[in-house]
């Protein structure tokens, strides 16, 4: 019982506040605390063992084993639509129909426009939005009153909470402008409604002050509109004020939407006044909002008045049509009136025609409106409150001075015996402006002031219906003992109410006399059969000679929802002989009179005539399939250059009629002379099959398949061989035909022979090369480089390479590229990746021509990857190897050159690479016992990544021209960017003796010094900088042998590049004699066969990558400096 005590309180405390709070402003409104009272009401009433939604609590008898398990829609049918007819006929609120089907006992399993309604009413009272259609909600509340419960009421209406109603001035309020005095619907200003709230709210009241100096006389009529559609009859002015009231709501904006509302005045007053409009407070707006936010006062742009004559637009006293009774038909005119433009030409922006009158909005639909005979704007809708307006704001219709007719056709679908008037129905419904002044004109009727333009009331009679044939209704041939085929297809249309079409009488026109119907007759409504199947009576048969369907209430067409019919039968007489033949003409006809009274109105009860003649469908004429070749026009004749492989002899296309399938059980090639000497491995391919191959040709060659060609498809057949390099000369020629059966009617059908083109035989050469160009290079990787270019030559014809591809030396160093790069010239031809399976990069789909003797060179680049010497990316050789090349002649003729072995120069790529620069320094002349630079350059790192230096060797070349004194250079120093480091590296000869000290080195044993970082040590230089090793030392025992003959001591030092590349993937080996010099090798562990080498480097590219010189810790990413550059300058120095 507390539930029920808890309900019965909260009625009493909403019914006393919808008393004491009758002026709310904002929040809930009182038909919102109303609706809640009538919610919690019905709560009440259900714990008390009532009912709800009008119920009974009796199942009917339709619904009995439904369950409602999916959402309907118009148009859906079956017995869960008939039992949902019958709940909504449990109340008189939601009742379907009142008379005829749908009503009360009435009820159908097809889904129209008048159970969409019904179910819109059930969903209104039960506080849910309506849809257009039964979903889940629904569904649930049906299902549970099936179940022997009680409908669940509805949520009630929300009560908007959130940050309110922002109300502000538009970003499109009009500018300070000047009105034209006697103009209309001037735009004041543009308002927008923001709703912050939670749900949907309603404006049901807005106050706004004239401001400016101007009468409250000067503004005529004040408007609100909606874009195109006017919210409000003229309001007038009073004490300053403007104010617009609607309890249903003057209109609602969205939960989180937006509303433009645009303030609009008819204009009479004197020049020089200035109006505006203006909301004083946030009071003067009246809605259910949580609140209502801005900033006020919030005043619209100044306007002041000036004078001018516009231009006039003048309705007629006569609107038509005048009081009549009409058919449901498409395209009637619902309104004309003949409008006088004055003075000058003007812009029709819009105009709105209202509705009223008995009929429904749905019954008259696809407005259109014309000017002139013309059709202008789109095709329109009735919207709820009857109104239908034509926006042509984005497109204006020019109306030049004179008389112009405007009229507005409608389809009138539904309102048997109901009626219906159209109206111009308010000063403001029409937009024209004056093509000079851009300012609206004020319309007027007869020349005088506007009243309302409406024409004489149409009343609709009783209901139509049409059948008539179809654009797709089938034509041409039918299989010859086709099995539910489809004879004709017509639409049934019903129009001012629904009829229901109990009978129908159906026969067929067939040539050939000894027919006398067809078997397994049929119709189908919407692809459902309706009716029982029959024989389908010749109309040459005494009797019958038409064949009746009985059809109950399975065929009921609505207004608005034309029904699809089918007559099927099969292409088979019913005594066993079917005397139905190639060629034998049928025609499916629905017998039709004045007198046939076979279909009722579901309103007006009245009979009609479906149809009332004859409806033929179209003639159909019974085939038999049948097999066509053709030479395939686009293959020409061809001139081919022998020997050919699998070369195409000939090519055509074969062709089912649309009749029926055909099973092809043999193709068959003769060849002539030529081509009979030259060919071998003779094969035809067609569609996707393929022959077996005739090694030996013979004149004439057939073989056995079975393919089944569907009606109506072509497909290619060619004819490949083998040509021999003797067929240099002549013209082959192979000729095709094929046998078949054809599947239904089970005849031969066998095509005709059609000789192949024509092959001449000639000559023709082409070739590929390397052309030399990169030279060997080493690359740093991460980007796009040049690997290698290829010379296409072609001797006296053309060709076309279609294919080409290209081998690197392992799948490991084919890592070390992401992708190759086709190009010519600088045009991308293909981007491919490698393909591991095949082990190359197959560029295919290529269209590369090589005109007749000329010489075309493609470049073949890599994007490559970031290098790991651990993964066995880096130090590798990518060089390229072109392997093959398909191409073909002019004629057709496909080559594969392969294999091929075109291999470019090396390209080896590491993860970053070191430039090595001299430079050049002053003081060339020895001072002995003095220090000196002695050589100097630098080592810039790439943008790819750092690189290391382990150890650099310098060349010595001594010149002692007096031989009285040893040549020595001693107490050797290394400086990094001038900062001595010589105690992080060890200075040697080449037999590993110090240069550091005072021995230094001679020259009588030296020609090296080498500069090695200690132990697992390196010099890193960071990605993108430089820096600048020096050698320092000093001079001793240099002389002057002959100064008049310039004999004098010299010494040059250098640095030479490695002319040898090391192992791919070298570690740091200190080898097994003069281990204080590091040296290269494929493993750590020290090694007699390490190598020694000018210049050891490293780019970083291994895993945890160190400088060790043996142990686990090493890594395998060192190398000399093979291709890293030309020899740097020799730094002389004489005394």
């Amino acid at each position: 019982m507390s539930i029920k005590r808890t309900i019965i309180t909260t009625i009493v405390a909403l019914a006393l506040v919808a008393m004491i709070a009758p002026g709310v402003a904002q929040g809930v409104t009182i038909e919102e605390l109303l609706a809640q009272i009538a919610i919690l009401q019905q709560q009440l009433l259900v714990l008390q063992g009532g009912t709800t939604g009008g119920t009974t609590g009796t199942v009917p008898s339709a619904c009995v084993g439904v369950t409602f398990s999916r959402n309907l829609v118009v148009g859906s049918t079956g017995s869960d639509v008939k039992c949902l007819q019958a709940v909504l006929n449990l109340s008189a609120t939601t009742r379907v129909a009142t008379t005829g089907a749908g009503s009360p006992g009435n009820e159908t399993s097809y889904f129209g426009p008048l159970t969409l309604a019904a179910v819109k009413v059930y969903q209104a009272e039960h506080g849910w939005t309506p849809a257009n259609q039964v979903g889940p909600l629904t569904r649930q509340a049906l299902n549970a009153y099936l179940a022997g419960g009680v409908v669940p009421p509805g949520p009630g209406p929300i009560i908007p909470t959130g940050a309110g109603l922002t109300v502000a001035l538009a970003s499109t309020n009009p500018a300070t402008g000047t009105i034209v005095d006697g103009q209309a619907q001037f735009p004041l200003a543009r308002l927008t409604f923001t709703n912050g709230d939670n749900a949907e709210v309603s404006v049901t009241g807005l106050k706004l002050k004239r401001i400016g100096v101007s009468a409250d006389a000067s503004l005529d009529a004040v408007y609100l509109f909606n874009g195109a559609t006017r919210l409000t009859d003229g309001a007038s002015v009073s004490s300053t004020i403007i104010s617009f009231n609607d309890s249903t709501g003057l209109f609602k904006v969205p939960a989180g939407g937006t509303v433009i509302i645009t303030v609009t005045a008819d204009v009479d007053g004197t020049a020089g006044e200035t109006m505006g409009v203006q909301v004083v407070a946030a009071t003067d707006v009246t809605t259910n909002a949580s609140s209502v936010n801005g900033t006020f006062p919030m005043s619209g742009n100044l306007h002041t008045i000036a004078t001018g004559t516009l231009a006039s637009v003048s309705f007629n006293t006569t609107t038509t049509p005048a009081a009549a009774s009409i058919d449901p038909q498409d395209g009637y005119t619902v309104f004309q009136n003949s409008v006088t433009v004055g003075t000058r030409a003007v812009d029709l922006e819009r105009v709105s025609f209202r509705k009223t009158g008995s009929v429904d909005n749905d019954d008259l639909q696809n407005l259109k409106l014309y000017i002139d005979g013309v059709q202008v704007g789109s095709t329109m809708q009735l919207d709820s409150n009857g109104y239908v307006t034509f926006d042509l704001t984005s497109s204006p219709k020019r109306l030049e001075a004179g008389t112009r007719v405007i009229k507005v056709l409608a389809d009138i679908i539904g309102g048997s015996s109901l009626n219906f008037t159209m109206h111009v129905w308010n000063i403001a419904d029409a937009t024209f402006v004056d093509s000079q002044y851009n300012a609206n004109v004020l319309i007027q009727a007869n020349s005088t002031t506007f009243s309302k333009r409406s024409t004489g009331e149409q009343t609709v009679n009783s209901g139509t219906l049409t059948i008539t044939k179809k654009t797709d209704s089938p034509s041409g041939d039918v299989v010859d003992g086709g099995t539910n085929v489809t004879l004709a297809k017509y639409e049934v249309k019903a129009a001012g109410e629904a009829v229901k079409i109990e009978t129908l009488k159906v026969s067929v026109v067939v040539s050939t006399t000894a027919v006398g119907y067809l078997r397994n007759g049929a119709l189908y409504a919407n692809g459902v059969q309706i009716g029982s199947t029959s024989n389908l009576y010749d109309t040459t048969n005494t009797s019958p000679y038409y064949t009746s369907f009985s059809l109950g209430s399975s065929l009921i067409v609505q207004p608005g929802s034309p029904v699809t019919l089918e007559v099927r039968a099969d292409i088979y007489d019913n005594d066993g002989t079917n005397d139905v033949t190639s060629g034998t003409t049928i025609i499916a006809r629905i017998e039709g009179s004045s007198s046939e009274n076979n279909a009722i109105g579901q309103v007006s009860a009245t009979t009609i005539d479906a149809p009332s003649a004859d409806v033929d469908g179209n003639t159909l004429t019974v085939a038999q399939g049948t097999l066509t070749l053709s030479q395939y026009t686009a293959y020409t004749a061809q001139t081919a250059v022998a020997p050919l492989t699998a070369y195409k002899l000939a090519h055509f296309t074969l062709t089912a009629s649309t009749t029926e399938d055909v099973n092809v059980t043999a193709i068959n090639v003769a060849l002539n002379a030529v081509a009979s000497s030259y060919s071998s491995n003779l094969y035809v391919k067609y569609e996707n099959e393929t022959t077996t191959v005739k090694p030996t040709v013979a004149a004439t060659n057939a073989w056995s398949i079975n393919y089944t060609l569907p009606a109506g498809k072509t497909i290619d057949v060619m004819v490949y061989a083998d040509i021999s390099s003797s067929a240099t000369a002549g013209t082959a020629i192979a000729t095709v035909d094929l046998d078949g059966t054809t599947v239904g009617s089970a005849v031969t059908s066998d095509s005709s022979e059609v000789a192949g083109q024509n092959i001449v035989f000639s000559s023709g050469s082409f070739t590929e090369a390397f052309a030399g160009t990169p030279q060997d290079q080493l690359v740093a990787g991460n980007q796009l480089v040049e690997a290698a270019r290829y010379k296409l030559t072609s001797s006296y014809q053309q060709y076309t390479v279609t294919e080409m591809r290209f081998s690197v030396t392992s799948d490991a160093v084919a890592g070390a590229i992401v992708s190759a790069v086709l190009k010519d010239g600088s045009t991308v031809l293909a981007t491919k990746p490698y393909d591991s399976a095949n082990d190359y990069f197959n560029f295919t789909g290529l269209n590369i021509v090589v005109p007749a003797s000329t010489v075309k060179t493609i470049t073949l680049a890599y994007n490559l990857s970031i290098p790991s010497a651990t993964a066995g990316t880096s130090d590798v050789d990518v060089v390229p190897t072109l392997t093959y090349v398909k191409r073909q002649d002019p004629n057709g003729t496909v080559t594969e050159d392969d294999p091929l072995t075109y291999a470019a120069n090396s390209t080896y790529v590491y993860r970053s690479a070191p430039t090595l620069t001299p430079l050049s320094f002053t003081g060339s002349t020895i001072a002995n016992g003095g220090t000196q630079d002695l050589y100097k350059f630098k080592v810039t790192a790439s943008n790819s990544g750092d690189v290391s230096v382990k150890q650099f060797k310098v060349g010595v070349t001594w010149t002692d021209t007096d031989n009285a004194d040893t040549l020595k250079l001693h107490t050797l120093k290394l400086l990094k960017d001038g900062v001595d480091i010589t105690s992080s590296v060890t200075i040697q000869n080449e037999d590993g003796y110090t240069a550091e000290g005072t021995s230094g080195v001679t020259d009588t044993p030296d020609d090296t010094i080498i500069v090695t970082w200690d132990g697992s040590t390196e010099d890193d230089i960071p990605f993108g900088t430089s820096t600048t090793y020096t050698l320092r030392g000093t001079f001793a025992g240099f002389g002057v042998a002959d100064t008049a003959a310039n004999a004098q001591d010299a010494v040059a030092l250098s640095i030479t590049t490695d002319s040898v590349k090391t192992a791919t993937h070298d570690y740091l080996n200190l080898g097994t004699t003069t281990t204080s010099i590091v040296k290269l090798y494929s493993s750590a562990t020290a090694d007699a066969s390490a190598s020694n080498h000018n210049f050891i480097w490293s780019d970083q590219s291994a895993v945890a990558h160190t400088a060790a010189t043996s142990g686990a810790t090493a890594t395998n990413d060192w190398t000399n400096s093979y291709l890293l550059l030309e020899p740097l300058h020799s730094q002389a120095f004489s005394r």
